[in-house]
Order: C-alpha cells, then structure tokens, then sequence
C-alpha cells in the first residue's frame, strides 16, 4: 500500500465513506456505523467456520497471531499487541507458521492452538539454531522452504511430516530423523546422495523432486515403506535394488527409461506408473503377484505378445505411441478395465477378451472393423476415439453392456442395429447425423445424446421407454410439437449454442420432465404452452424475448432463468409460488416496483444494464440475495406492511412517488480507457455476447475497484 496508484485507490475509498457519513446530504450506500456493524458480522461468520488454513508470514502483523501477556485498557494499549476483544478467533483446521527461524524459537514456546500445526521455516538459519530449537509439542507439520543444513536439527517428537522446499539441497547422510515421522518429501533442487541414510522405521510415504537423480542400488529403505515416488529427472538403474517389504505403489517421472526386465518387485506392490519417456522391453518381465495397476507412458511402443501378465492386474492402460498388435495376446484373467492411447489402430477381430473385462477405451485413431468382434462377457463401458467411423450394423454387443458412446467422425446408420439389452447410457459425437426413425432402441436406455451436426426429424419416432435424460446438439432445429415423448423424461436439453427455434405450444411434454432448457437461437411465445407440473427447473437462452404475463408457469418449478436479450415488462407476471432462484440476462432493465415476487423467491439475479430503481419494491421474506452481475445489491426485507419495511431503515422519511434509490455509483471520476472502453454510440447495434463483454469490463472497472480496497481497508481496521 505503498505505491503511488494504491495510495489513489485509498483516497477514492476515503472520498466514498466521506460521503457515506452521518449528517450529509450524499449518501453512498449505507452509514459508516452500518457498514462497520455488517463487515464485522461477516467477519465473525467467515470465522466461525473452519474451512481455513491459516498462513502466518513475517508481514502478518504480530497482534493477528500472537496472544496478548496481559491485559490493557484503552487509554494504556501495548504498543507491541493489540487485539481487539471484538474480532471472533479464527477456528482454523490447520495452521502454517512461514517466519524466520528467529521468531519461530522466540515463539516456540506458545502453543499450536488448531489441530494439526505446521510451521515453515523460509529463511536461512545454522545447524546450530535447528538443534537449540525448543518445538512445541503438539507440532505434526514441518516445511522447510530454503536451504538449510539439517543434518544435525533437534526434531519435535510428535512430527509425522516433513517436507522440503524447492530450494533445498543439503546432504541428508546422518541425520537423525524424528522416530514419528510418516511422510517425508524433497523438493525441486534436491539431488543429493541417499546412500547410507537411515530412514525413520515409521516411514510411509517417500517422494522425491524434479532434480533427483542418485543412484539407488544398496539404499536401505525402511520396512514400513508404502509409497515410493521418484521426479523427472530420475534415470537411474534399479535391477539390484532391493525394495521395501511392505511397498504397495511406485511412480517413476518422465525421464526414467531403463530396463525393467529382472527386477524383482516387492511382492506387496500393487500400482506402478512409468513415465513419459519410457520404452523398454516387458517381455520377459517378472510382475509381482499382488500387481494390480499398470500404466504407461507417452513413449512407449513395445510388444506385449508374449508377455507374462500377472494373474491378479485389474487396470491396464497404454500412452498416446502404443500401436502393437493384440491379437494372441493372453490377457491377465483378472483385467477389468483396459485402455489404449490415440495412436493405437490395431485389428481387433479374433482378439480374445478376459472374460473380467468391464471397461474398454479406444483412442482417437482407432478405425478398424468391429463385426465379427467376441466382446467379454463382463464388458459394461466401451467408448470409441475421434477416428473411428466403421458399421456397426451387425455387432454382437455383449448383454451386460451399460455404456457407450462413438467418437467425433462417427456416421453410420443405426436403424437397423441390434443394441445390448441393459444398455442405459448411448452418446453420438459431433459428426453423427442419421436418420433415427425406426430405430429399435433398448428399453433400459435412460441417457442418449446426440452431437452438434444431427439435425433428422424425431416426430414419429419411439423412444425407450426407461428414457431419463435426451440432449440435441447445436445444429438441431426440428418440429417437436407433436413428438411422443417417454413418460419417465425427467431432462431435455438443447445445446447452448442451439440452432433450435420451433414453436412449442402444443408440446405435450412428459409427465416427469423436471429440468427443461433451451438454447441461443430460441425465441417463440410461451404464452399458453402448458408446462409439465413436475418441472422444477426451465431456462431460456440467449435471443429470447417474447412477453411473459400471463403466462402459467408448472407449479412446483423452482429455478427460471433469461438469456441477456430478454427485456420484457414482469408487472403483472404471476410468478409461481414455488420459485426460489430467478435471473434475468444481460439486457433486462424494467420497472420492478410493482413486481409481485414470488413468496418462496430466495435469490435474484440481474444482468449489467440493469438500473432501475431499488425504493418501493415490495421483497417477498424469503428473500437472501439480489445481484447485479454476481455483485451484491442494498435490499430491505419487507414482512407485514410498508412501515415496517421503511421504518427498519436507518433513513426516518417515508419514500414518496417521486423518490428514487438508483443503483450506486462510485463516487470517483470514470476508470481510464486502458481499463474500460467507450460505449458505443447511441441506436448502435450490438451482438449480446459482445455487449456482454463491454459491459462486463465497465462494472468491473468500477465496483470492484472499491470492493477489493474495502476488503482490505477492513482488515486493517479489525
């Protein structure tokens, strides 16, 4: 706050609660006492909430962090301490201390009063100052940022974490690590040698960062050992190590590439992950026998024919370079979920599936034919790439598939396809438009998707009878007026973007349709279409704006949303009673005094042109929010009658006819062009997205200019 352009920003903020005093005739918001009384409650509720993890750093003042020794009054304040009674404790679940070490061993002897304390030492310090340090006892936390020598500290005894910055790079050989200590991790620049270090025999957890690249041949690793993590440059041998007993997951980074063929695995493991650049032979590999997860990296392209596979493996996934054949591969009896990377398009057909298979991904150049293909008997989730656009009449699915779903090329006829009895999820990438009339669909089918390009008449057509959820892509602009839809609909969409504009009185909608939206280009009357009562959620898209008084809205709906065109008079709109959300759009800006909001009506939202007067509406008590483009608004409450709701303000004179509450204003020149452009001439037409992107930059400009100044203004005050 030192800067010439903050040092403007507080006094635009001092010329704004100028005006905002007692006794003037301008007025900005409410009175200073109010805004006081009101920043200190919301202080009190952040508080109150232990969603915190504090982070004490040497410009934190002391009197936030440091308890009092003893009281004072008003008139004799410790000029070293001063907390105010009126500020609530923070309740965190975790604390950070990132001071010096000097201030750390002064403060050592106060207790870490949340959970689980941590304290980050950030400076450079002796070996001296880490084996004199007296810890607290409760201490489960340490973070050492910089570089310091450790390798004769005095740990706390209760310390199960320790962590090491990006700059630290210390020799590590005898160092006496606290007895406690669970998880250990080095950062960025560590890349010294671990050979002869005695670990914790309590360890779990070992990572090692970006520039470790030792040899690790004759390390001793403790027993109790479970996750073992090596960083990117990692590129050493590991056909002589000899692995902890009890290791279950090993991750190797992107540079690791040596051979993995006579290493004997730990036989607890069961995940291991090889990075970007590995691509060594596996044939011949011995895997262990509780292996369950394998993964390979972007480089690696080697056969699999051959290969061994270890009975118990469950995941088996292959990066974006594999391209091998699979055919004769003897897959492990256990595999339940398999995938292949982009570069993979290899026949399938004569392929035998383990029998376990559940999922099985394809990715983006996979294009080979699939007649003929024996899928597993488990298989419930297959999924084809961007690439793969083959004929699918005439494929055996396997009963038990659940999911599926084709890939952008895709653009085959299906009327004529034979589905899997239990399939419930069906998805069409952005390419697929065929005709869907005749097509038998499976009755358990409860979502089905269609991409951007379809665009086939639906009238006529049956749907599946267990159908929940139908979305249409942006190129959809059928009749729907006389579509049947299924009974169990609960959701149809159309895309955002949707080119969809059909007149839809006469619709009759499903009887369980709960959330209905439309798209950018719809823009047809309303008035008179009867709504399914289920309907619980309903939104409007960009270009609508057709009359809504009079309109019957679904009983029970609840949320109700218009697009930024949308710029109609809602006096007179009998609004339901159930609504608990309502937004309006960029463009709206109506008289709202004599508006009947809705009685269970929660939160309201207003776009950016909105600037009507505030003065005189009637808020239904249910009432928790109005914004103007997420930004909070001044509103009353209003219960009973219109004295109650005038006199509860700090303002004693009644509102007249005449008397206007407009939106504030900030009370400082307009921001700089650099900050926010021009508006555009009168009568001058504009796309909404790109009003929308004008107007955006305008508020922000100038209401969070203030907002962000009173954030910190605030806590300085506290």
């Amino acid at each position: 706050m030192t800067t010439k352009g903050n040092s403007k920003c507080l006094d635009a903020f001092v010329v704004a609660l100028n005006q905002a005093c007692d006794g003037q005739e301008k007025r900005w918001y409410v009175s200073t006492l109010e805004l006081q009384l009101v920043s200190l409650e919301v202080c009190g509720a952040c508080r109150r909430v232990q969603t915190l993890h504090v982070r004490v750093k040497p410009q934190t003042p002391p009197s936030l962090w440091f308890p009092s020794q003893n009281h004072t009054t008003t008139n004799n304040r410790s000029p070293k301490v001063c907390i105010s009674s009126r500020v609530p404790v923070v309740q965190a679940f975790g604390l950070t201390w990132a001071l010096p070490m000097g201030v750390l061993q002064q403060r050592s002897a106060t207790e870490v009063r949340s959970g689980s304390g941590c304290r980050r030492a950030n400076t450079h310090s002796s070996a001296a100052s880490l084996e004199s340090a007296v810890w607290p006892q409760r201490l489960k936390r340490m973070v050492f940022e910089s570089d310091m020598t450790v390798n004769t500290a005095s740990w706390p005894a209760s310390l199960q974490q320790l962590s090491f910055g990006c700059g630290f790079n210390q020799a590590i050989v005898g160092v006496a690590w606290p007895a406690s200590l669970q998880q250990l991790s080095f950062g960025y620049s560590f890349n010294q040698p671990i050979f002869g270090v005695v670990w914790p025999a309590s360890l779990r957890q070992l990572s090692f960062g970006y520039c470790f690249n030792q040899p690790i041949v004759g390390v001793a690793w403790p027993a109790s050992l479970q996750q073992l993590s090596f960083g990117v440059d990692f590129n050493q041998p590991i056909a002589e190590v000899v692995w902890p007993a009890c290791l279950d997951c090993l991750s190797f980074a992107d540079l690791f590439d040596q051979p993995i063929a006579g290493v004997v695995w730990p036989a607890s493991l069961q995940k291991i992950s090889f990075g970007f650049f590995f691509n060594q032979p596996i044939v011949g590999a011995m895997w262990p026998a509780s292996l369950k997860h394998v993964s390979f990296g972007y480089c690696f392209n080697r056969s699999i024919s051959g290969g061994v596979w270890p009975a118990s493996l469950q995941q088996l996934s292959f990066g974006f370079e594999f391209n091998q054949p699979t055919v004769g591969v003897m897959w492990p009896p256990s595999l339940q979920n398999l995938s292949f990377g982009n570069s993979f398009n290899q026949p399938i057909v004569g392929g035998v599936w383990p029998d376990s298979l559940q999922q099985l991904s394809f990715g983006r150049c996979f294009n080979q034919p699939i007649i003929g293909v024996v899928w597993s008997v488990s298989l419930q989730q297959l999924s084809f790439g961007c690439g793969f656009n083959q004929p699918i009449v005439g494929v055996e699915w396997p009963a038990s598939l659940q999911q599926l779903s084709f890939g952008e090329k895709f653009n085959q006829p299906i009327a004529e396809v034979v589905w899997p009895v239990f399939l419930q999820q069906l998805s069409f990438g952005s390419s697929f438009n065929q005709p869907v009339f005749g097509a038998v669909w499976p009755a358990s089918v409860r979502q089905l998707s269609f991409g951007y390009s379809f665009n086939q008449p639906i009238v006529g057509g049956i749907w599946p009878a267990s159908l929940q959820q139908l979305s249409f892509g942006a190129k959809f602009n059928q009749p729907i007026a006389k579509v049947m839809w299924p009974a169990s609909l609960q959701q149809l969409s159309f895309d955002a973007d949707s080119d969809f504009n059909k007149p839809i009185l006469g619709v009759m909608w499903s009887v369980s349709l709960q959330q209905l939206s439309f798209g950018y280009s719809f823009n047809q009357p309303i008035l008179g279409v009867v709504w399914p009562p289920s309907l619980k959620q309903l939104s409007f898209g960009v270009f609508f704006n057709q009359p809504i008084a009079g309109v019957v809205w679904p009983t029970y709906l609840q949320q109700l949303s218009f697009g930024s065109e949308f710029n109609q008079p809602i006096a007179g709109v009998a609004w339901p009673a159930s609504l608990q959300r309502l937004s309006f759009g960029w463009g709206f800006n109506r008289p709202i005094a004599d508006a009947v909001w809705p009685v269970s009506l929660q939160h309201l939202s207003f776009g950016g042109q909105f600037d009507q007067p505030l003065v005189g509406v009637w808020w239904p008590a249910s009432l928790r929010s109005v914004t103007r483009q997420g930004r909070s608004l001044p509103f009353q409450n209003c219960s009973t009658t219109a004295r109650e709701c005038y006199s509860s303000r700090s303002d004693t004179a009644r509102p007249t006819a005449t008397a206007r509450s407009t939106l504030p204003s900030p009370p400082w020149p307009s921001p700089p062009d650099s900050f926010a452009p021009s508006p555009p001439p009168p009568n001058t037409p504009l796309r909404p997205r790109e009003g929308m992107v004008r107007k955006t930059r305008r508020v922000e400009g100038g209401f969070s200019f203030i907002t962000a100044r009173l954030r910190v203004l605030l806590f300085i005050a506290l």
